[in-house]
């Protein structure tokens, strides 16, 4: 009898100890704060990301006028445009081979990955380049691909330490997956780069190179200042681990709004047909870090049905499909929440965070309130549900 009873303590005890899943414990609401940037004519609106940046207590906006090979940077304080940074593709005093995504440390230090070449052009606000990183290949011999950085997946400094992030190495051939380095850090000091040892995990294989499933390992990927966290696209884990990159931890933040997610596939000839689909897809997308309030937030893309769009679908892919969620975790990296979002009103691909709140880009195509002429962002508050 006393050891009956001795078991049942121990099993209330082991039960009592048991994290629970902390659902319904926080949301994001929105507020009536509204930022509100003007998009001069000769310029396009952000298509994949905007960065922020802060010089002197100050915060900046910046995004890059694609095609061209331009950044405007405006000032969050006025919501004006201060300075359009034209750089040249031509000569010595140039960026090479174009690129779609930067790092500004401040204004005299602007970190440009180039698209088709594996260097990075260091320049200031002048379009001055002050500098070229040539990170082609690793201290050990081993070819390094030229990336593409975005809200999803930034180039981050630790001390002098570039830590830029790879895609699958299809040069690998069917050693790709086992191979291709997630992460490389480049010493900006000696100029020398060294592939981290984590790898893809195999959400994909080598049948599909070549297609649209390739892009199957996409991922995305936060720093906190003690940790990278990797969030892929078709997978529910997250994956933690150190700026060495030895040791990986999985952590499950699986959405309510999504069951298995898988990669998308399709052998769909119609392009329009194709892209549809993606954006019907379930999928999971970015995970950022909101330092203010020592939360992540990982944004979520449920299964839907985007018949009801009359448009490109690819212009609702750039706007960020027609719904999606945004998880809440803690600094355990346990959901504490989930809030979903209105179809057709936000676009996730464009947000950033403050000291006061998240804010996430109104400019969704379909959006009634959407104009090429205005860049706006909403702020959403984060808030304990009460009971």
């Amino acid at each position: 009898m006393i050891k009956y009873l001795l078991l049942l303590f121990l099993a209330v005890l082991t039960f009592s100890c048991t994290p629970k899943a902390n659902w319904g414990q926080y949301s994001l609401e929105g507020t009536d704060d509204i930022l509100s940037f003007p998009v001069i004519e000769e310029a396009r609106m952000p298509q994949f990301s905007v960065f922020l940046f802060k010089e002197k207590g100050e915060n900046y906006l910046s995004f890059q006028n694609l095609p061209k090979s331009e950044i405007l940077i405006y000032s969050m304080k006025s919501q004006s445009l201060i300075k359009r940074l034209c750089l040249n593709t031509e000569g010595n005093n140039s960026v090479l081979g174009g690129f779609g995504g930067y790092y500004i440390a401040d204004m005299e230090h602007i970190f440009i990955p180039s698209m088709y070449v594996s260097t990075i052009f260091v320049v200031d606000t002048a379009g001055v380049v002050k500098r070229k990183i040539n990170y082609s290949k690793t201290k050990d011999g081993q070819q390094l691909k030229p990336f593409m950085p975005s809200d999803k997946s930034q180039m981050v400094f630790i001390g002098n330490d570039l830590y830029i992030p790879q895609t699958m190495n299809l040069r690998l051939g069917d050693e790709a997956i086992e191979k291709s380095p997630i992460k490389v850090v480049l010493d900006t000091i000696e100029n020398t780069s060294k592939a981290l040892p984590m790898r893809f995990p195999p959400l994909i294989n080598y049948k599909d190179f070549g297609t649209v499933g390739a892009f199957g390992a996409g991922y995305s990927c936060c720093y906190d200042g003690n940790r990278f966290i990797y969030s892929f696209d078709a997978d529910e884990d997250l994956y933690l681990t150190t700026s060495a990159h030895e040791k990986i931890e999985k952590k499950k933040a699986k959405s309510k709004y999504l069951g298995d997610v898988t990669v998308f596939r399709s052998t769909e000839g119609n392009f329009q047909k194709m892209v549809k689909a993606q954006c019907e897809h379930a999928s999971y997308g970015k995970i950022v870090y909101d330092k203010y309030r020592d939360v992540y937030y990982r944004f979520v893309y449920p299964p839907c049905d985007a018949s009801d769009y009359s448009g490109d679908y690819v212009e609702l892919l750039r706007s960020g499909r027609k719904s999606f969620s945004i998880l809440i975790l803690d600094n355990q990296l346990n959901v504490v929440g989930e809030t979903s979002f209105p179809s057709y009103t936000y676009n996730p691909n464009l947000s950033f965070i403050l000291e006061d709140g998240l804010y996430i880009s109104l400019n969704h195509i379909k959006n009634p309130d959407y104009s090429d002429d205005i860049l706006r962002f909403q702020k959403l508050e984060l808030k304990e549900i009460r009971k």
